[in-house]
């Protein structure tokens, strides 16, 4: 027998990555939301070392039939740190209304059906994306919003907070 040494290199973020940051900005997420803000410049920096190709877009949920449109995307998919970090910043509020939210809209909008965000052809498509509440189908079905991020080949980090009823 022989003995081999072997060294690898493992990446914790995929190459090319095109991150959205996908925010319940209702009410309730009001000390989460001021949590991210005051760290997102970081969290760009720590991916950017790992992955200098990395673009960065946030998009936001409320709820159906609130001053806010349901769904919007703060700042679209961008190279531009600042930007982003800016448009995260200046994000205000909604006040949500009822329990469940609009974040099953969101992640249709997000996906290849609904088109929000224009991702690059070969890149690894990642939605982070935090909330409280679990989500209502006014506007769109689990299954729909689903098969929209299947169509993206998009792949979700979801982190529940507050109430911790993002699975309900």
């Amino acid at each position: 027998s022989i003995s081999i040494e072997q060294g690898v290199q493992a990446t914790f973020v995929a190459p090319q990555p095109d991150i959205v940051l996908l925010v319940d900005r209702t009410g309730s997420m009001g000390p989460a939301i001021t949590n991210v803000k005051s760290k997102i410049a970081g969290v760009i920096a720590a991916v950017r070392a790992s992955e200098p190709d990395a673009r960065f877009a946030v998009a936001a949920y409320c709820d159906s039939g609130e001053r806010f449109p349901s769904y919007q995307t703060v700042a679209p998919l961008s190279a531009d740190a600042a930007s982003v970090i800016d448009a995260m910043i200046a994000m205000p509020s909604c006040y949500g209304g009822d329990l469940p939210e609009a974040q099953l809209d969101a992640l249709y909008r997000i996906g290849g059906w609904g088109k929000a965000i224009a991702f690059r052809p070969d890149s690894q498509r990642i939605v982070a994306w935090f909330g409280d509440a679990p989500g209502h189908t006014r506007l769109r079905s689990e299954q729909a919003a689903i098969a929209s991020l299947k169509a993206a080949k998009a792949h979700v980090v979801a982190v529940s907070v507050g109430r911790n009823q993002l699975d309900s």
